[in-house]
């Protein structure tokens, strides 16, 4: 395990990041990232170690696999009666139970200059459209959700938790996941967290969601409402799918248009049942020609409906 210290000092602020990049496997259980800042520090196998602690924090510390990255933070509030000559700051992973193992240590004294602290944006705006089970039983629900606001160029993955377990990840490109592996009758909580070269952002906000029950298919589940859904994949190359859901038969005309309002290509212009339906675009224009990159919309008209997403082709 490597352990990376990182600090500021804002007015009488000391805020501190401890990096932890996990590299052998930790078996021990109730292990804790211990945040300390120090004075007249010598080490801490050492008779005065607890004698130089000035301040303290105890956060848990839950990585156990290698390849993992955490980043720890804590705000210390300074005495101007220190010398910061003298202050060190001192990050241990440590088991409290048995021999109380020390895993890692490190150390690092307020009289040297690191980078600033990296704001490690968490994913924004996670949405969920809940599909009721087709007729092989299959729930699925489908998951958006937009990039940090802050400056995400060390951006690695984005990692899927469903009810606080990790289901999966995608590459940066990619903020869309359909989970089709769904029991009836179930709560499910997701959440997505950024990983970066440096750590991992805070979890976004939650998708909360409870399955259906599965009596059978003879009288089909209708929609409760006309919506058009998200395309998956987005950003996509060249190919994505589009879908809506009709409460009640209707017309439907489907659209694409680039971003200076001009109309792509018409997908749909036909009349649907009621139900889901998946419509596919190549990335094809009317004339049968490859568009650019860039961004695009896709406008839904149905009866008394009418709607607008936006998606991405990345080539």
């Amino acid at each position: 395990m490597d352990i990376g210290i990182r600090f500021e000092i804002e007015g009488n602020l000391l805020k501190v990041a401890a990096i932890a990049m996990m590299g052998d496997e930790i078996t021990t259980t109730n292990n804790r990232m211990i945040l300390i800042v120090a004075n007249t520090f010598d080490g801490v196998q050492t008779p005065n170690y607890f004698n130089s602690v000035v301040r303290y924090n105890e956060q848990a510390f839950e990585l156990t696999e290698p390849g993992l990255i955490q980043t720890y933070f804590h705000n210390f509030e300074l005495n101007s009666a220190w010398s910061l000559e003298t202050l060190k700051i001192v990050a241990i992973v440590q088991s409290l139970v048995g021999n109380r193992q020390i895993h890692q240590a490190a150390m690092r004294p307020l009289t040297d200059t690191t980078l600033p602290i990296p704001i490690l944006g968490a994913p924004q705006n996670l949405e969920g459209i809940y599909h009721e089970p087709n007729e092989a039983g299959e729930h699925s629900v489908d998951l958006s959700w937009d990039a940090p606001v802050y400056d995400h160029t060390y951006l690695m993955l984005y990692y899927i938790y469903r009810n606080n377990e990790l289901l999966t990840h995608v590459v940066p490109s990619v903020r869309t996941f359909t989970d089709r592996n769904l029991e009836p009758e179930t709560d499910y909580t997701y959440q997505i967290v950024a990983y970066y070269e440096i750590g991992a952002s805070a979890p976004s906000n939650s998708y909360d969601v409870t399955t259906g029950f599965v009596s059978g298919f003879d009288d089909p589940i209708l929609p409760i409402e006309t919506r058009l859904g998200a395309n998956y994949p987005n950003p996509f190359n060249p190919n994505t799918t589009i879908y809506f859901e009709l409460h009640q038969p209707s017309s439907v005309v489907l659209d694409i248009f680039n971003i200076r309002g001009q109309m792509i290509k018409t997908l749909v212009d036909s009349h649907f049942d009621s139900g889901r339906h998946d419509i596919h675009w190549d990335g094809l224009d009317e004339n049968g020609q490859s568009v650019s990159s860039g961004v695009y919309f896709y406008r839904l008209q149905a009866e008394n409906f009418v709607d607008i997403k936006k998606m991405v082709l990345m080539k």
